[in-house]
């Protein structure tokens, strides 16, 4: 536990308390992130666990206090020991996890004291994680939504934007004539071809994992999720918000996505690769057939996650999605730097 004191100009002194509970304050944990107007699917206590047991990365759910005792924020975070260095991370690599990072809650809708409040926690998290965890490297990627990462900055932090596309579904009949033609000429051509869409079948998320992990090792890649994963997940409360589609023709599976619907929004989260045989539009049809569905069901937004890699970016605008910024905030002392030149060394062998 790490109470943090920090006299404000004008105002008393103020204090907060940030400590790292176990396993029984789960329940509350999920209510605070479902109460969240930038809570994720990747802030369930659920899918934290199974990021723990994937990884090897220990996993320790901070939650800030006020000196009253409410709850200002909750911060999901992972440590590992590696060379003599401690990596903390919020998410930790390799298991398909956009963001994680702080979710604040702040007591004034008055932007004076909204910026007072954010640099005070986010100020009292960093020493936590620097003196309480005695971290060397940090690396919080921040919650699509989350914009204010000035306290970050001033702090010493290294912070850079990634991308993501949303596709506001409202009015699915609007969305569909802001494709661009090559996308309505392809959802035409699979339904010519008699291709099927079936929504909401997590029987086939196995095999959409499957097409994935076979796309990636063609490619000399190893995908960061597979069967056992997701076995666990779907078993879980988690597991409750995850959805798949398929395309399939008269010989059984051509392509899928496995979803999470989360609020009012869907998040294209793995799948649409390219499809077992060759039929064109297939993946058009996968995600216009979705789009469908959940806007009669009254969803707000799609999201096509990941706006970062060219290729994908190319087809993926093709849909009309408007663009979103999210954060990557990295810290490190002198002994954090190794991390960096320890990759540059990897990278080097791997090329050579």
């Amino acid at each position: 536990m790490l109470t943090f004191d920090r006299k404000e100009s004008g105002q008393r002194m103020a204090k907060l308390e940030i400590t790292c509970e176990n396993r029984e304050f789960r329940e509350q944990w999920d209510q605070f992130v479902l109460n969240h107007p930038l809570g994720s699917f990747f802030h369930l206590y659920n899918w934290l666990e199974i990021v723990q047991w994937k990884t090897g990365f220990a996993f320790k759910p901070l939650i800030i206090r006020t000196d009253g005792g409410d709850v200002c924020g909750i911060m999901p975070v992972f440590i590992k020991k590696y060379a003599g260095i401690t990596l903390c991370m919020s998410p930790p690599p390799k298991v398909s996890t956009p963001w994680m990072g702080l979710l604040p809650v702040f007591s004034s809708d008055k932007q004076y004291n909204i910026e007072k409040q954010s640099q005070k926690i986010i100020e009292a998290v960093h020493v936590f994680l620097r003196d309480q965890l005695h971290a060397d490297f940090i690396r919080l990627i921040c919650v699509s939504g989350f914009d204010d990462i000035r306290p970050f900055k001033w702090l010493g932090y290294q912070c850079s934007p990634a991308y993501t596309y949303f596709l506001d579904i409202t009015d699915n009949a609007k969305a569909f004539e802001k494709f661009d033609g090559r996308i309505r000429t392809g959802i035409r051509k699979a339904r010519k071809n008699n291709l099927i869409y079936k929504h909401a079948d997590n029987t086939m998320a196995p095999t959409v994992i499957d097409a994935v992990t076979e796309r990636y090792e063609r490619q000399g890649l190893s995908f960061a999720l597979d069967r056992e994963l997701l076995h666990r997940l779907l078993k879980s409360n988690a597991g409750t918000f995850i959805e798949t589609t398929s395309v399939l023709d008269e010989e059984g599976f051509v392509t899928g996505n496995i979803l999470i619907k989360y609020k009012k929004q869907v998040h294209h989260w793995i799948g649409g690769v390219h499809p077992y045989r060759n039929h064109q539009g297939a993946n058009e049809l996968l995600h216009w057939s979705a789009i469908e569905k959940y806007s009669d069901q009254g969803i707000g937004y799609y999201e096509f996650m990941g706006a970062n890699t060219k290729h994908l970016c190319d087809h993926k605008s093709k849909y009309n999605p408007k663009l979103r910024v999210f954060y990557s905030c990295e810290w490190k002392n002198n002994k954090g730097t190794l991390i960096d030149w320890a990759q540059i060394l990897m990278r080097k062998r791997k090329r050579g």
